[in-house]
């Protein structure tokens, strides 16, 4: 059987990012969506971690993104179908987890929400001075961040995502991406790592950086740690390792910080 993705784009396609839109089958339905879904929960229920928070409706569509990869694993373009992120995550659903907020060391959140969502999942951390990881997700909704900018602690941008980012706090088209032709003379922990696809490695390095703060690591240690399993995302040939090998993250940790260097220091305080 031959299955057909339809990934149809709502704005401009911007090369090396996701971009909103639909995702369809071309054959399924109902059947295939419950069977998905129940899928992502069972993977999701197997690795210990609570369901409480994921809302479920035999009426909500699973968030699909559809990704063409060049010849070397690189992203060429994306759709990401995930209206029903927006649809269903309102705000008062948020406002049912402000007890688990207050008490999060670090909250992770990417700009698939609404703006509303959005706006009410970051007030409630600035409520309770939690620490929060702005995840932009794509170039198009990274100008999320305008109306936010001010509860955020930590963001992950690539340099596209940066730069509309810069863009739409500056309100005008004002910052360009510099494009280098050549790489960087300093040395990289990931020169022999084999080509692969690299959908899950910013997630990774996202993933790993925060279980080391909410593990009492300080942000540079932290830092070191998810770049360590960034590398280990590379080198699989699925999205994300299915298992983590802790004791070569921690060699390669301890690579990152002895080839680290110092590039800016706050003399100011």
């Amino acid at each position: 059987m031959v299955l057909d993705v339809e990934a149809i784009p709502n704005t401009t396609v911007y090369s090396g990012t996701t971009t909103p839109g639909k995702v369809d089958y071309a054959v399924g339905g109902v059947a295939r969506n419950i069977a998905e879904w129940k899928l992502l929960l069972e993977r999701w229920t197997s690795s210990g971690l609570s369901i409480e928070g994921i809302r479920r409706s035999n009426h909500i569509r699973t968030a699909v993104i559809c990704n063409i990869f060049d010849d070397k694993g690189e992203l060429g373009a994306a759709v990401a179908d995930a209206e029903s992120l927006e649809r269903f995550l309102t705000p008062e659903w948020v406002h049912k987890f402000e007890i688990n907020i207050c008490s999060a060391p670090v909250m992770i959140v990417d700009a698939n929400l609404s703006h509303s969502a959005l706006l009410a999942t970051c007030k409630i951390a600035g409520k309770y001075n939690t620490t929060l990881w702005f995840e932009p997700v794509s170039i198009k909704k990274s100008e999320r961040v305008a109306s936010v900018v001010k509860y955020i602690t930590y963001t992950s941008p690539n340099e596209d995502r940066l730069i509309a980012m810069a863009n739409a706090l500056s309100s005008q088209d004002k910052f360009l991406l510099v494009r280098r032709e050549e790489c960087s003379s300093l040395e990289s922990l990931f020169m022999k790592s084999k080509s692969s696809i690299q959908a899950g490695a910013g997630d990774c390095l996202v993933g790993g950086v925060v279980a080391s703060i909410c593990s009492g690591l300080d942000l540079i240690s932290s830092i070191a740690v998810g770049i360590a399993t960034e590398k280990a995302a590379v080198e699989t040939e699925s999205n994300v390792p299915t298992e983590m090998d802790l004791a070569q993250i921690a060699d390669d940790a301890s690579i990152v910080l002895l080839k680290a260097k110092v590039v800016f220091m706050d003399l100011s305080s």
